[in-house]
């Protein structure tokens, strides 16, 4: 018997979803999907956040002393001046620092860089287990 070399190939199109009969086409994962939990995901995100937190925090706080100035020339009375002024000052330090901790449990949470338990992970590798950090 002649066994002919030529296989068949593929159907190049991919089959459609059929409601009737529950089946679902097979899923591929593309470029993106590939490209999340990577280390250069990882990385790119954590540079985007942090040039976020910096630009943003320095210009809400630009913002705030504009404010406080605005205040402190506006104000004619010294006694309630200093209270004011020091208790705006703390209130834009509590912004910053809430802007700060969005982004961090925006890092943890939303984009799954890392973690706030002290543990390391280990991107990209299938199966890995997180493993502690060594205390110092």
């Amino acid at each position: 018997m002649l066994v002919s070399p030529v296989r068949s190939l593929p159907n190049p199109t991919p089959p459609v979803h059929n409601a009737a009969s529950g089946h679902l086409p097979p899923v591929r994962p593309d470029a993106a999907y590939l490209w999340i939990g990577s280390p250069l995901y990882d990385a790119t995100i954590s540079i985007v956040l942090a040039l976020i937190a910096v630009i943003g925090t320095t210009i809400f706080h630009l913002e705030a002393l504009m404010l406080v100035g605005r205040f402190e020339r506006k104000s004619r009375h010294p006694r309630i001046l200093v209270p004011a002024v020091l208790t705006l000052v703390i209130a834009a330090h509590l912004a910053e620092i809430a802007g700060y901790a969005l982004i961090y449990w925006l890092a943890d949470k939303t984009f799954d860089i890392g973690y706030f338990t002290g543990q390391l992970r280990t991107p990209g590798i299938k199966g890995a287990t997180d493993r502690p950090v060594a205390p110092d």
